[in-house]
């Protein structure tokens, strides 16, 4: 729908879906910096709004701290935070961890560049880099279901930190 009043891009990252294979050694930042060379080649001007979801938050985070005259907002779709993959090591057992390792590794990322990205976005967040970006943040409602990985309480402080990180930010449930 949007398309019948604006431009719109999508596109997949690298490993995933219809892209062509890559280098599973890449960070967040790195799939930034492949996403700006992307948009420029196909010639998509600038300011853009990005829409993210799951782990892509990180790439919108990072891609708003790098080319911050190039956003006009964010819309994060149930992102991921920086801390949560950490805070799920930090409070498993060895064996777990080994778990989490293998069930978190995704198509495009091995676990250990995903906790760099993670790291690369603590950097960005310390530069205060979205704090004039508009961001709207969207919430599904998970109420009564279980997850092992992640308790409701806790999905839901993430999602409200992520709020916090503009002064013009909405959070929709």
């Amino acid at each position: 729908e949007i398309s019948k009043t604006t431009i719109t891009f999508s596109y997949d990252r690298a490993q995933l879906r219809n892209s062509a294979t890559g280098d599973l050694s890449r960070t967040s930042l790195e799939q930034v910096h492949e996403l700006h060379t992307l948009l420029n080649k196909a010639k998509v001007k600038a300011p853009y709004i990005i829409v993210a979801h799951s782990i892509a938050g990180y790439n919108a985070r990072l891609f708003a701290g790098t080319y911050p005259k190039e956003l006009a907002g964010i819309i994060f779709i149930d992102c991921s935070h920086e801390n949560q993959f950490e805070d799920r090591v930090n409070r498993s057992s060895a064996e777990e961890i080994e778990m989490v390792r293998k069930q978190l590794i995704g198509e495009e990322q091995t676990f250990d560049k995903l906790l760099m990205s993670a790291k690369q976005v603590k950097e960005i967040r310390k530069k205060d880099a979205l704090r004039n970006i508009p961001i709207i943040v969207l919430t599904a409602d998970h109420k009564g279901e279980e997850s092992a990985a992640i308790s409701e309480e806790t999905w839901l402080n993430y999602q409200n930190d992520l709020v916090t990180l503009s002064d013009y930010s909405k959070h929709i449930m």
